[in-house]
């Protein structure tokens, strides 16, 4: 699970897809890099089965915000490739 924002989704999903691709390097986003540090991640969630969800928000920053403490609310931590609020 990770949540985040962006002021162009597409942008945003080529990053997202490309730093979790198997077939490309990259350090330029957070979720990539855990994902791929993590063989037993890797073995549960593989990479041609990841889904992603996108919703449109007027306050974006906001909202990632409610988001982020919703879930740490529910699961006592921040989704597993969040690194920070």
């Amino acid at each position: 699970m990770y949540i985040g924002k962006a002021t162009s989704f597409l942008d945003r999903v080529i990053n997202l897809k490309k730093s979790i691709s198997p077939d490309y390097y990259s350090e330029n986003h957070e979720c990539g890099i855990r994902y791929k540090n993590s063989d037993l991640i890797k073995s549960k969630f593989q990479f041609q089965h990841l889904e992603i969800e996108l919703n449109g928000y007027e306050e974006i920053h906001l909202k990632e915000k409610e988001l982020l403490n919703n879930y740490e609310q529910e699961f006592g931590e921040l989704p597993p490739f969040n690194r920070n609020k």
